[in-house]
């Protein structure tokens, strides 16, 4: 077995203990941002994903833990970063977490610097 196996492994392993203990008080939070994405035209596997997003799982770890294919999750990012009008990953969180300028309690649009 080569050492990335070993490490996916392990990451696998670990992914699996964390999950079996249910949600952290910290996590809290990032459901109720992630929850701001529903209004935002996301699919419930797009909202999935992006969870998964925000906990900075790889495409190859999201895929593993959705039972899809990586070229899947790549899509759904791909998705999901044009439906949200963000440029990367991080971006996803960040707009989730971020109030509307409206205080209604929807995300709104983070800043990019080009």
């Amino acid at each position: 077995m080569s050492l990335p196996d070993i490490i996916d492994l392990a990451s696998a392993e670990a992914e699996r203990a964390v999950t079996a203990l249910g949600p952290s008080d910290d996590e809290a939070p990032l459901d109720e941002a992630l929850d701001r994405l529903a209004g935002h035209g996301l699919t419930s596997r797009e909202q999935e994903v992006a969870r998964l997003l925000a906990l900075r799982l790889s495409d190859k770890e999201i895929a593993r833990r959705l039972s899809i294919s990586p070229r899947t999750v790549s899509t759904h990012v791909t998705v999901i970063l044009g439906k949200l009008g963000v440029r990367s990953r991080r971006d996803v969180l960040r707009f989730a977490a971020e109030p509307a300028p409206d205080g209604a309690g929807e995300a709104a649009i983070p800043a990019t610097n080009a």
